[in-house]
């Protein structure tokens, strides 16, 4: 059980106890635009990485999200840190590349119109994941090493 997540909204990183996890997605939605990284404490590093300099604890990414207006790309990590991206479901339209360009996680090209889904089935998914501890089969995903 995850006694606190660690998050970064919109580049400030802080810990929110899992009994408030809710309420801070619930505020995060609320935005019209940002972008979310969720994580947990992965546990102790051994002596002999932290020697070589590695941070003190191993943290596990659960998932990442860009968010504007109605559009949304969100992305699954596993304990590889291997990427899930969610897909667009098949009768979704498609978003302007006005809204792709702002939630394509750092990278100079858009969003990928198939990895953009909308902001309130994003949001519907990382509340599922965060209480079931596994990504929504009703999404689809590429994925991605």
């Amino acid at each position: 059980m995850v006694n606190e997540w660690l998050v970064e909204l919109n580049d400030e990183e802080s810990t929110v106890p899992a009994i408030g996890i809710a309420g801070f997605i619930e505020n995060a939605e609320s935005l019209s635009k940002g972008r979310l990284w969720v994580g947990k404490d992965g546990g102790a590093r051994p002596l002999w990485h932290r020697l070589l300099g590695a941070q003190k604890r191993y943290v596990d990414s659960i998932f990442s999200l860009e968010w504007f207006s109605e559009g949304a790309a969100l992305i699954f990590h596993d304990e590889n840190w291997s990427e899930y991206r969610a897909l667009k479901p098949d009768n979704s339209p498609s978003l302007p590349e006005s809204i792709r360009i702002q939630i394509s996680h750092g990278e100079a090209q858009p969003a990928s119109d198939s990895e953009c889904i909308s902001k309130e089935q994003a949001f519907k998914a990382i509340r599922e994941a965060l209480e079931k501890g596994d990504r929504p089969n009703w999404l689809n995903y590429q994925f991605v090493k």
